[in-house]
């Protein structure tokens, strides 16, 4: 989604029954009690409020993908968003991270993390961070939830005051039979059926609360029928969010400054050409796209540690277009996954490498699949020369795209690269490699993380992480996982599992 108007026309005119919750209707509910809700966000656009969203960490607040505007603003603090009897504590959205796999509120992931313009204090009066559910458990039907925000009354076309209403979770199976229609993965059904209460009560953006804790967040309903809904109320279920795209809370809740180019920009890219790149591989957590690999042995795919995801995945190759409504997929599952023993968690301590072991062998005499070549040992990359970086991740006209893109990287001096670095507070971990965004417009942005960096044909690093989201003109290296020094892992684990 690149405007609203595009999401609305795109779901009026293409899924004709889907409508975006935003700024609708708060039917039967009340008022929010003083002291309650303080992780209350309005995400407004021209100090107008037009979302809800909740505040998960001092600088960031979580809400709906199809939120995004350019110019938002968050306000924080108060249950009454009139400016004409509250002086409003706003802060400006530095930056939006929508989920990369969001094309409109249909086909889910309709999530976005708002980075704040600067930290709040979380013990600040009428401020308070909610916790969100990181672990995938059931939830079990006709649990009593909550949701909240500032839309509209069946009395009034706006409202000022937080409004609240309950509402019970609804068995997944019923829902999805409830409404004929296939229905996204990753959600929860709340409200909106046989019952006057649902999500039409909050904002899009806003949480659905069950026990304490953010579960869900406000997605959709059928059309503008709130009053007396009779379909579930559909929103996006969080904990799947952060295990699919974990990279992204990581790099924006736990180190800021470092961001993994996880399905990030291919910014100045252009397509492979054809009967090229053949060793490249799609790593997918149910059949969606998360990060690039390669084929490194007819039974093994190297990408990066902080790809792993727990369940579902599986690694597509042998085509450069993914798209699985144009192409038949060579679709091959991942029956072990090998994460270095050194690595930490997160791509700034290092040993950001990943061995996906594969359910069976691949035909190496098929002409679209080959194996990359990676070093026999230890030996410096010179500086200055040009590299290859490729993957499946978005452009700068595309939230997303299906075709492999390709872009040209220099490598950089060592010295030069942790020089960049420091001067940002930052120390670089040890065994890496730093090729373009610096003083160059194409970098790691141009590819999916655990993607190949190839200079000469062969496969020297791993796209690990660059700085922040911003891809167009980075101002320091952008970093990759040297491959040499952990040649010997490589081989040991292919050798013990052979």
């Amino acid at each position: 989604m690149k405007v609203l108007h595009v999401v609305l026309l795109a779901v009026a005119f293409s899924t004709c029954v889907f409508h975006a919750a935003r700024g609708e209707e708060i039917i039967h509910g009340k008022k929010a009690k003083k002291n309650t809700l303080k992780y209350m966000a309005s995400v407004q656009l021209k100090n107008e409020h037009m979302c809800g969203g909740f505040l998960i960490d001092p600088g960031y607040v979580l809400t709906a993908a199809h939120c995004y505007e350019r110019g938002l603003t968050v306000v924080l603090g108060t249950q009454n968003i009139d400016p004409n009897k509250s002086k409003l504590r706003r802060y400006a959205v530095k930056s939006a991270y929508k989920h990369p796999s969001y094309k409109n509120v249909s086909s889910g992931f309709d999530l976005m993390l708002l980075k704040l313009s600067e930290k709040v204090n979380p013990k600040e009066k009428g401020i308070k961070i909610i916790k969100f559910s990181n672990k995938r458990k059931p939830i079990k039907p006709k649990t009593k939830c909550q949701v909240a925000g500032w839309g509209k009354t069946e009395k009034q076309n706006m409202v000022n005051d937080l409004m609240v209403v309950d509402v019970s979770t609804i068995d997944i199976s019923i829902c999805r039979n409830a409404w004929s229609k296939k229905l996204p993965s990753n959600i929860l059904c709340a409200g909106g059926y046989e019952t006057k209460n649902g999500a039409c009560q909050g904002d899009s953006g806003g949480p659905l609360v069950c026990r304490g804790l953010a579960v869900g967040i406000v997605s959709f309903n059928l059309k503008r029928n709130c009053t007396y809904p009779n379909l579930p109320n559909v929103y996006t279920e969080i904990a799947p969010m952060k295990t699919l795209h974990a990279l992204l809370f990581a790099a924006a809740l736990g180190v800021v400054g470092f961001h993994a180019a996880h399905g990030e920009e291919i910014i100045h890219g252009k397509k492979a050409s054809m009967n090229s790149h053949q060793y490249m591989v799609s790593v997918q957590r149910e059949s969606e796209h998360i990060c690039g690999g390669f084929l490194i042995d007819p039974g093994y795919v190297l990408t990066a540690a902080h790809c792993y995801v727990s369940s579902h995945v599986s690694v597509v190759m042998g085509t450069r277009n993914i798209d699985w409504k144009t192409n038949h997929m060579r679709r091959y599952q991942v029956t072990a996954m090998f994460i270095h023993p050194s690595y930490r968690g997160h791509p700034k301590f290092g040993s950001d490498i990943m061995l996906l072991k594969l359910s069976g062998k691949v035909n190496l005499n098929n002409r679209d699949l080959k194996i990359i070549k990676i070093p026999s040992m230890s030996r410096a990359v010179d500086p200055n020369i040009k590299c290859e970086v490729a993957g499946w991740g978005r452009t700068e006209y595309q939230l997303r795209v299906n075709d492999l893109m390709v872009a040209q990287v220099p490598i950089i001096n060592m010295t030069d690269c942790k020089k960049s670095w420091n001067a940002l507070n930052i120390s670089l971990p040890d065994n890496i490699l730093c090729a373009g965004g610096y003083r160059t417009t194409s970098g790691a942005c141009q590819g999916d993380s655990g993607g190949p960096l190839v200079c000469s044909g062969v496969a020297v690093g791993i796209v690990s992480f660059n700085r922040g989201n911003n891809c167009d003109y980075p101002d320091v290296p952008n970093v990759y996982t040297e491959i040499a020094p952990y040649v010997d892992w490589i081989n040991s684990v292919i050798k013990e599992n052979a």
